[in-house]
């Protein structure tokens, strides 16, 4: 009876540490993985946003000011037209009319209104290509900041991808345990159903010799 009951307990001591392994290792790594995994997506997310919409509003005042700079260039070209031909009329005139001093000093008028304008459009257009250089600086950094999220994102996808092989092989893991565990059963099973069979074997070899 001691040698039959003592490798069925063996048995099921090692089925207990083999059970008892994966259970310890699955928790763990699904509550970590999840858990950084979801905040990684969501700090992702929340970078892409805001970088697009960054994006957006400096391509669209790059726009306004390219815009407004070929504008402002066609209309000091009508400018310095009008001038020049200010400029070819009071020469005209001053040979013409030289005597007529009150129209000279309307053309003379016009022409410091003229210039003042022009220097109005100058300084204007200085402005718009400091603000033109701003915003190609403001690219580059962003260009700089998508190409540093760009790599974020591809070690979060290898951290990612690591850390499914990992989880594959604890499922691997588990179901090998599920293996075990049904192998070391069926063989408990068997065990229990021999060692029931024994005891009523020798109750009938006694009542076989009483009766003799």
């Amino acid at each position: 009876m001691q040698s039959t009951s003592s490798p069925t307990l063996k048995p099921l001591d090692q089925l207990r540490s083999l059970n008892a392994t994966p259970r310890s290792f699955k928790i763990p790594l699904q509550t970590s993985s999840d858990g950084m995994l979801g905040k990684s997506l969501v700090n992702i997310k929340i970078t892409a946003d805001k970088m697009a919409k960054d994006q957006a509003s400096a391509r669209s005042e790059l726009d306004m000011a390219s815009l407004r700079l070929k504008k402002l260039t066609d209309r000091i070209l009508v400018l310095e037209a009008k001038l020049q031909s200010l400029n070819n009329e009071n020469a005209r005139l001053k040979v013409k009319h030289g005597e007529d001093s009150k129209l000279w000093s309307s053309l003379e008028s016009k022409l410091c209104l003229s210039k003042s304008l022009f220097d109005q459009l100058t300084e204007t257009l200085q402005r718009l290509a400091q603000q033109v250089e701003e915003a190609e600086r403001d690219k580059k950094c962003f260009e700089n900041k998508l190409a540093a999220s760009s790599v974020a994102f591809d070690d979060l996808n290898i951290k990612l991808n690591s850390l499914t092989l990992k989880l594959e092989c604890a499922e691997r893991n588990i179901a090998n345990g599920k293996t075990v565990l049904f192998t070391v059963q069926m063989y408990v099973s068997k065990k229990q159903k021999e060692k029931k069979k024994t005891p009523a074997v020798s109750t009938v070899l006694s009542e076989n010799v009483r009766e003799k």
